[in-house]
């Protein structure tokens, strides 16, 4: 892969010991997945130290190691042959290591972010990109500083397209992914309310995820597809070079973007949509994720094969498995249980909730907390409950202290009170479901991750099928 005088070149960092010439397998930050011939490189986190597990990675069989510089000399013995390599910030060094990497294989890098549905955006690009290239993509969520670099160290000569998922947690933190990453292609999802808590206001949400297209637009080639349906994103493309910046719309009526959804339903158990572009050629696509915000993410995958110049076929499949916990279909005796548990914001439950009250049977929403909303908080999860107060949903069970404002939200639009259950964490919401569920049920599972409401899944499940009892 890269020799240990790559690494030096890369990383900028002090060989002490070891061959120069020697190749290195791969690059690991944990020793419990380690494999003879890595390079272990140790990192640090608010509860443990890498550097504190190097003469683990070497009784495994680690080639090397890098080591801070600020740090005491290791005050254990290695071999002779053993690179080790002295840099001032490993994490940096695991960075420059990836972008060095990232060069030599010079495939087209795609970076997608966005306040919500970047990791179905990467999923729905990589299923799409697939019909034509060899592409690698970001596994699960692994979008920081050090998921960016895994992913681009998991390229191989040949690999022709990379889709990188780049998550964000303030401002300058997408400038140090690109700055990693180099894409060539931006994807930006949406500007929303996700991480309102940290940045403050909207507006900051907007630029700290503009970084992306700042770096693209010093790069002259650099490409940017977007949705035409955000308004801070229409706002800041006014900025961009118009001949490198691509819109996706779902709304029928804007004209002027480059690939506009012009009708959806629901068909098989399957969410299509119909689309067109600028010389009005209609297409149809079909996705395995429920939700119509799902139809924005998908038709940026497409609007980016197009730009790709791929032929659009006019019919695609667009059916990438369900990650756990996103559109996640699960079957339990006679109920369908749609999870959605793993994150949530104000416009993708929203999404969710239009889609769900779609559905056949009785509908039951469990709606969880969605975090880092700032002072704005109660005003945004009362806003959810009024939307689905308009909505056919049968029964509403919220989860969680915040939750409880979905409920007055609901309930003071017309939802009546005996729809309402209030839970106080995800075990209650069980025992509550356990006690109302019926055969044809359809039960939404939408919150933030630290809801935890796929716990519910799991309580059920031992109530109807006890270990060593087959299920009914």
């Amino acid at each position: 892969m890269l020799s240990a005088d790559q690494v030096v070149e890369a990383t900028g960092g002090n060989q002490l010991s070891g061959n120069p010439n020697l190749i290195f397998k791969t690059f690991c930050t944990d020793t419990r997945t380690l494999q003879p011939g890595d390079l272990y490189i140790p990192l640090k986190g608010d509860n443990f130290d890498g550097h504190d597990y190097v003469s683990q990675a070497l009784e495994k069989g680690a080639a090397g190691f890098l080591w801070a510089e600020d740090r005491d000399d290791p005050d254990f013995d290695w071999i002779e042959s053993t690179v080790v390599i002295t840099v001032p910030d490993p994490l940096t060094a695991y960075g420059d290591i990836a972008r060095f990497w990232r060069r030599l294989v010079n495939c087209v890098v795609i970076g997608v972010t966005g306040s919500s549905g970047k990791t179905s955006t990467k999923e729905f690009l990589a299923e799409v990109l697939r019909r034509n290239w060899r592409v690698v993509k970001t596994e699960g969520n692994f979008n920081n500083e050090v998921g960016v670099p895994r992913t681009l160290l998991e390229l191989r000569p040949g690999d022709q397209i990379a889709v990188v998922e780049m998550g964000m947690r303030g401002p300058g933190q997408i400038k140090q992914l690109v700055d990693i990453a180099e894409p060539d292609i931006g994807v930006i999802t949406s500007i929303g309310p996700a991480h309102l808590e940290l940045l403050g206001s909207i507006e900051a949400i907007a630029a700290a995820k503009w970084e992306l297209a700042e770096f693209l637009m010093a790069d002259d080639k650099g490409q940017l597809i977007a949705t035409g349906d955000d308004p801070y994103l229409r706002g800041l493309g006014a900025t961009f070079p118009h001949d490198r910046l691509h819109w996706g719309s779902v709304d029928p009526a804007n004209d002027w973007a480059e690939l506009v959804a012009t009708e959806q339903w629901l068909e098989g158990g399957r969410q299509r949509f119909r689309y067109k572009d600028q010389e009005g050629a209609l297409r149809t696509a079909t996705l395995s994720l429920m939700g119509e915000h799902q139809v924005s993410n998908a038709l940026l995958a497409i609007l980016t094969a197009k730009v790709l110049e791929m032929p659009l076929p006019a019919e695609i499949p667009v059916l990438p498995s369900p990650l756990a916990g996103r559109g996640e279909e699960i079957r339990m005796r006679e109920v369908i249980f749609i999870n959605e548990a793993y994150n949530a914001n104000p416009a993708s439950m929203s999404a969710t909730l239009q889609s769900f009250s779609k559905v056949h049977g009785r509908k039951v929403a469990v709606l969880g907390e969605m975090r880092e909303l700032g002072p704005t908080s109660p005003e945004l999860h009362r806003e959810v409950g009024e939307i689905l107060a308009a909505l056919p949903i049968d029964l509403l069970i919220t989860v969680g202290p915040a939750a409880r404002a979905i409920a007055a939200g609901a309930l003071d639009n017309g939802f009546g009170s005996k729809s309402i259950r209030r839970a106080d964490d995800s075990l209650e919401a069980s025992h509550i479901l356990l006690k109302e569920l019926m055969p044809g049920d359809q039960v939404l599972l939408k919150a933030s991750r630290a809801a935890r409401l796929e716990d519910i899944l799991i309580e059920v499940r031992n109530a109807w099928e006890p270990p060593g009892v087959s299920p009914l």
